[in-house]
């Protein structure tokens, strides 16, 4: 069966599928994006199909989605959207693809998971963008999924990303000190977790700022 499309009000969450693959290895390659990460090497062509066969595709451990920007349709053509299906028929939108977002590694006895994200290009790295689709997955993890524990990892100097995650509930459960070499030096990795309680604590809060936005 396939995998369901999660939609909101500014993004939603498509699982990835081949047809994806030349766009979200350009975005891979972007300095912007591979920056933060953990691996700068170039991501060729076979490498990113080597990537889909074992990791996209094995849905039992790994689940990765595109994320989608919610567009009126006059403004996602000016924007050169590709052509895709609205989320819902009828609705007047458009789709822009702007960023992956994943939870991996999931264990079926310890029902925990790896988060990760990107927003490819600044012009999408909008508030209602990257909190509706952090707050969708999170969602889709704890509630579709039935994990217990989502867990990421964030680079030393990447504050954004890791205040993002806090917004959520996630707590700092330590740093592994000196633990990547990276831009010609050894950084620190703050480890980060959320358990459903957390993220309970702080729903509300979610939902009313994104019912706030525009």
């Amino acid at each position: 069966m396939a995998e369901a499309i999660i939609t909101g009000r500014f993004v939603r969450l498509r699982p990835v599928e081949e047809r994806d693959l030349e766009r979200i290895r350009q975005w891979r390659n972007s300095p912007e994006v591979y920056y933060p990460m953990y691996n700068w090497d170039p991501i060729t062509p076979e490498m990113q199909m080597n990537w889909y066969r074992h990791r996209v595709c094995d849905r039992e451990r790994h689940r990765f989605f595109v994320i989608e920007r919610i567009l009126p349709a006059e403004r996602a053509t000016v924007d050169g959207m590709e052509a895709e299906e609205p989320p819902v028929t009828g609705s007047g939108t458009g789709l822009r693809p702007v960023g992956l977002i994943s939870l991996t590694h999931m264990e079926p006895r310890h029902r925990r998971a790896d988060l990760g994200f990107y927003i490819a290009e600044e012009r999408d790295r909008l508030p209602g963008v990257a909190l509706e689709a952090e707050y969708l997955l999170l969602r889709h993890g704890f509630g579709d999924l039935g994990l217990h524990k989502i867990w990421a990892e964030v680079l030393e100097g990447n504050e954004a990303v890791a205040r993002m995650h806090r917004n959520y509930g996630f707590l700092v459960e330590g740093t592994l000190r000196e633990h990547v070499w990276h831009d010609d030096r050894f950084k620190d990795v703050i480890c980060l977790g959320l358990l459903p309680a957390d993220f309970s604590a702080t729903r509300k809060k979610i939902e009313t700022l994104l019912k706030r936005l525009k």
